[in-house]
C-alpha cells in the first residue's frame, strides 16, 4: 500500500491487518468494511489530493522514517528489558543489541 500511495495512487482497502495503520481514511484513500463500501468509494477517489498522499508516505514510510521508528522501538524494548530484569549479565542471552542501518551503528543494552 505504501508503494502505491508513494506514486500517488489512491488506495481502497478492506479494514484488516495493518490497513488502519497505513491508510488514513479520506487522505490516502478509503478504508471499507464491505465490498459494497469499497465499490462506493471508487468515484470518491477524485476528492483525494495526490500531494497529500505523497507527503504522508514521505513522513511515515520513507527509509529515514522507518529507521527512526525502528530506533525508537529498539530503545523502548531495551529500556523495558533493562528496567524489568535489571542489567543483563554476560551469557544470559540478553546481551547488547547492535543494529547497523544506513552505515550507522546503533547500540543498546
Amino acid at each position: 500500500m505504501a508503494e502505491a500511495t508513494a506514486t500517488g495512487t489512491p488506495v481502497i482497502a478492506a479494514r484488516a491487518g495493518s490497513v488502519s495503520e497505513e491508510v488514513v481514511d479520506g487522505v490516502i484513500g478509503f478504508v471499507a468494511d464491505t465490498m459494497h463500501d469499497m465499490a462506493k468509494a471508487i468515484p470518491r477517489v477524485k476528492e483525494l489530493d495526490r500531494r497529500a498522499r505523497r507527503a504522508h508516505v514521505e513522513r511515515h514510510f520513507s527509509p529515514r522514517a522507518m529507521i527512526d521508528g525502528s530506533e525508537r522501538a529498539y530503545a523502548s524494548i531495551t529500556a523495558a528489558r533493562s528496567s524489568a530484569a535489571g542489567t543483563p549479565k554476560t551469557g544470559d542471552g540478553a546481551g547488547p543489541l547492535s543494529v547497523v542501518a544506513e552505515g550507522r551503528e546503533m547500540t543498546g543494552s
